[in-house]
């Protein structure tokens, strides 16, 4: 079976997604996601265009993993949406991105599209999330180059990256507040525990 359409591997019945815009120039086989045509398509365009790596495409494992943590014995009782923390969002992203099944770029919009909200601002998105803003296009959120639609490279001959580095620079923020910093009751016994052994070996 050969479709422009992105999507499973059937037309009949239809299990793609609805679009007004062409993904593929033209039919491609669909033997598995995108196949040998990874790379010739708008969506990776717009990828490269932002300097984002792209490894196939949006994540639709994080929702299902997503899921399974958030409908796990331990949530009980909790709202879907409020269920995973952000440092078990962040750990279910590693083990996806370490993997080599996604890059951040597509991980951080489905965490987005789970809080409902730009947790941090990837180069593009479908602004699904929000009805409102949502009119089935790319919504680009670089507002220098809109380096989504544009292939202008910078003076330097690299294409425009700055919000995807900015991406990588909010999580790796997040990184450091969720699993290297200590928090602050652990930093006030630790300080503690420090001053009253400072305090013993004052007094021997």
């Amino acid at each position: 079976m050969v479709s422009t359409n992105p999507g499973q591997t059937v037309e009949i019945p239809k299990c793609s997604t609805e679009i007004r815009e062409e993904v593929f120039p033209e039919p491609v086989l669909k033997v598995g996601l995108y196949h040998e045509d990874m790379a010739n398509n708008i969506v990776a365009d717009a990828y490269r265009q932002c300097g984002a790596p792209f490894i196939a495409g949006i994540s639709a494992t994080k929702p299902q993993y997503l899921a399974s943590v958030v409908g796990g014995p331990t949530k009980k009782g909790m709202k879907f949406e409020e269920a995973a923390s952000l440092k078990e969002i962040m750990v279910l992203m590693s083990m996806l991105e370490l993997g080599g099944f996604h890059a951040v770029t597509g991980l951080s919009m489905a965490v987005n599209y789970y809080y409902k909200d730009l947790l941090v601002t990837p180069p593009f998105d479908s602004g699904a999330f929000d009805a409102s803003e949502d009119d089935d296009f790319i919504r680009c959120h670089d507002a220098k180059t809109s380096c989504c639609y544009n292939a202008t490279k910078t003076a330097v001959g690299f294409y425009n990256h700055e919000v995807y580095s900015q991406m990588i620079t909010d999580w790796e923020g997040y990184m450091q507040r969720e699993f290297i910093s200590m928090p602050a009751d652990a930093q006030v016994a630790a300080a503690s525990t420090h001053e009253a052994a400072s305090t013993h070996e004052a007094a021997a």
